[in-house]
């Protein structure tokens, strides 16, 4: 798993509770979510999350969902899912995380067919890969996903699947 820290010219720097040391921070967490869901994904159940036994193949909502409650809880209160058709081809799309001026992406390897390919876990300000992504939306992570307009069945899936990936993380 490689991470990248700058992906253009600018050295990567933070905004608001992102302090240019913090991206370290956000590195590791980042790293250690990817290395849970490399983990659970084959034994993930729950209709809601099945996908993520493919993972990271066709689970960039899924996985950056989970991220983004992830890094709220540690205290990345600004923090949002990011949305985007590919520029060039509409019918595929992607979506990662931002926290302040942050891109935290642990499934942009899915797209292999990109040249170059890209990381595992990328975690950067400046992105040439997210930059290939078309009119972004943004929607913020509130508390559990509550503004979301989750079904219960959906909130009770990822729950769940939340509450296993934590406790991977604290066996590592």
């Amino acid at each position: 798993m490689v991470l990248v820290h700058a992906g253009c010219s600018a050295p990567p720097t933070g905004s608001g509770r992102l302090p240019d040391q913090a991206c370290a921070s956000v590195s590791d967490l980042a790293r250690a979510f990817r290395a849970a869901l490399e983990t659970f994904g084959p034994t993930a159940s729950g209709r809601a999350v099945a996908p993520l036994h493919r993972f990271p193949s066709g689970c960039c909502s899924i996985a950056s969902c989970l991220l983004a409650r992830y890094l709220y809880e540690h205290d990345y209160h600004d923090t949002r899912c990011v949305y985007g058709p590919l520029r060039w081809d509409k019918a595929r799309a992607h979506e990662w995380v931002r926290t302040g001026a942050v891109i935290v992406d642990i499934t942009a390897d899915q797209f292999g067919w990109i040249s170059p390919r890209p990381d595992a876990v990328i975690v950067t300000t400046c992105s040439k890969f997210h930059s290939r992504w078309g009119r972004r939306k943004q929607l913020a992570y509130a508390p559990n996903w509550s503004a979301w307009g989750w079904t219960q069945a959906v909130l009770r899936d990822y729950e769940a699947a939340y509450a296993e990936l934590l406790s991977l993380i604290a066996a590592t």
